[in-house]
């Protein structure tokens, strides 16, 4: 399968899963919750190097990576009585019921995806009772990914442990390893992706889901890494076309700021940046969630296909 052939297999799909969800809006509002358990492995890989560098320069006292930081700081909560405490236990319930409808929608999309492939039709109600059906294992697949996951990035988090390895003299030998855990991670989050794939397309427990995930994983690593790059590419356009689309709408306020400006109408101001950031924060919501159900339909038909062959 080559990589830059127009007539490929990687051409075909990924046409095919843009007519699926641009002919089926409702795969968007699942495609809203996906995006935070369906990423891209190459943006994973930015991401966890990034984080690696910054351990990496506190380790040799150098950095080794061009890579930005991507740092995600939470907040704790202290568990005080009245409002405060009230908020972090709503947030908390929030979160959850968001964690709960992002394993639903993927099992969704997927299920919608291959009723569409195959020349069926299906709806809104049938997708999100299907993704109902199948949330629990997908729920467990992903608390296992991320236990996996969690585990092998941990000894950059261990505090002090950069120091103790400087004076032992391992640096380089745990460096290698450090970077071989962080592409295991990889591994883990393909793994992931073709578990679910196998549990709703082929109904498989979870164990045995993992299972024929490994085994399609290994068969077919060279195109998995290849519709990863293409989707990866994907990714950078549709951040470029939100950045743009931004940039333009940004234009016009700042020419209004200054016209209210010069005429006295600065009250204006304020007003006019609450709408600006609604319109923004709209437009990033719809993008990424067409986006997000794009990438997993496109998975969703890879996997079909190359089970086929």
């Amino acid at each position: 399968m080559p990589l830059f052939n127009p007539d490929n297999m990687y051409k075909k799909l990924l046409k095919q899963a843009w007519q699926i969800v641009w002919q089926h809006p409702f795969l968007w509002f699942f495609g809203l919750f996906a995006t935070f358990l369906w990423g891209n492995e190459f943006n994973f890989l930015i991401n966890n190097f990034s984080q690696f560098s910054n351990w990496f320069k506190n380790l040799t006292g150098s950095g080794v990576f061009i890579f930005s930081s991507f740092g995600v700081f939470s907040k704790i909560f202290s568990l005080l009585p009245g409002p405060v405490l009230i908020s972090f236990i709503v947030l908390a319930f929030l979160g959850l019921l968001f964690l709960y409808l992002a394993n639903l929608s993927l099992g969704a999309i997927i299920f919608a995806s291959r009723k569409i492939k195959d020349g069926e039709t299906t709806s809104f109600r049938e997708t999100f009772k299907t993704g109902i059906r199948y949330s629990p294992a997908v729920i467990l697949v992903n608390i296992l990914t991320y236990l996996v996951i969690f585990g092998l990035i941990l000894p950059q988090k261990i505090p002090g442990l950069h120091l103790f390895l400087k004076q032992l003299h391992l640096t380089i030998p745990f460096v290698v390893i450090m970077i071989i855990l962080i592409l295991l991670t990889v591994v883990v989050s393909f793994l992931f992706r073709f578990t679910v794939c196998a549990i709703v397309l082929e109904k498989k427990r979870v164990l045995g889901g993992l299972k024929r995930a490994v085994g399609f994983l290994i068969k077919n690593y060279r195109p998995t890494l290849i519709l990863t790059f293409w989707l990866f590419l994907i990714s950078i356009a549709a951040a470029l076309l939100v950045f743009l689309i931004l940039t333009a709408t940004s234009l016009p306020f700042f020419a209004l700021s200054t016209l209210f400006h010069q005429i006295g109408l600065s009250f204006l101001f304020k007003p006019l940046s609450v709408i600006l950031f609604l319109i923004s924060l709209i437009l990033v919501i719809f993008l990424g969630s067409i986006l997000s159900a794009y990438q997993v339909v496109a998975w969703t038909l890879f996997f079909l296909e190359l089970k086929v062959n």
